[in-house]
């Protein structure tokens, strides 16, 4: 049975010669993997651009039995990004993401509230032009809130406690938290309209490491340990 929906590309991965496997997140399905056979001709066919990361699609696809991966039969560029692909920070901080969310959305349950805010970030961030250095910490702290593991951070409190996700008058007995500085700028993050992300002005470089960091450290406490991110490397030295 052929189905229809759209997705977000999330990762893709060589499958012999001509051949991809593509994780996506559709709203309709949640987390989904496609396999598809890519065309060499230019005027028709699956082609790489379709596969970038966060790229946004329209999707046909062959119903398969459960737990199988899904044959793409067809895929059509929802929204044509001008300058994500190109620009060095957006395509950083794009990839960045993707694999971020790939790790988070690996067993995620359809939620087109979810969808529609990502897809959204990323239009945002491809039209853009000030506060990039900031904008996957405001990012971040916004998907929290859709996994319903959004900090604490109204009220008082010297610390935050990344394990338990809430204020504290004094350090827990344990290294997981933040103070000082780094806990300012949480609390900045979370009275920040994410939508008014790049007019956020916060320019210290080492404490936007050290919050980045944090951030992903804390989603591992919440979630699950999802293992090293490769592209986290190349995103602080873009950033610095």
């Amino acid at each position: 049975m052929l189905k229809k929906g759209q997705a977000l590309v999330l990762r893709t991965t060589p499958y012999g010669d001509k051949r991809v496997i593509i994780n996506v997140y559709s709203p309709q399905e949640g987390a989904l993997g496609l396999i598809a056979s890519l065309s060499k001709k230019s005027d028709k066919g699956l082609k790489p651009a379709h596969f970038q990361a966060l790229q946004a699609l329209e999707l046909v696809y062959q119903e398969q039995s459960k737990g199988d991966l899904k044959a793409l039969r067809e895929a059509r560029i929802l929204y044509s990004y001008q300058d994500l692909f190109f620009d060095p920070v957006k395509s950083c901080l794009s990839l960045f993401i993707a694999e971020f969310l790939q790790k988070v959305l690996r067993e995620e349950e359809a939620n087109s509230s979810l969808f529609d805010f990502i897809f959204q970030a990323m239009r945002s961030l491809d039209k853009a032009q000030l506060g990039l250095a900031n904008f996957h910490l405001l990012f971040l702290m916004e998907l929290s809130r859709y996994f319903g593991i959004q900090p604490h951070l109204e009220g008082e409190g010297n610390y935050m406690d990344l394990l338990h996700g809430e204020l504290l008058e004094e350090a827990p007995h344990h290294p997981y938290f933040i103070s000082g500085e780094e806990l300012a700028l949480w609390r900045n993050l979370y009275q920040h309209d994410w939508q008014e992300w790049p007019s956020f002005d916060f320019k210290g470089a080492q404490l936007r490491r050290q919050a980045l960091d944090n951030m992903v450290q804390y989603y591992r406490l919440q979630l699950h340990d999802f293992g090293p991110l490769k592209s986290i490397n190349v995103l602080r030295e873009v950033l610095t």
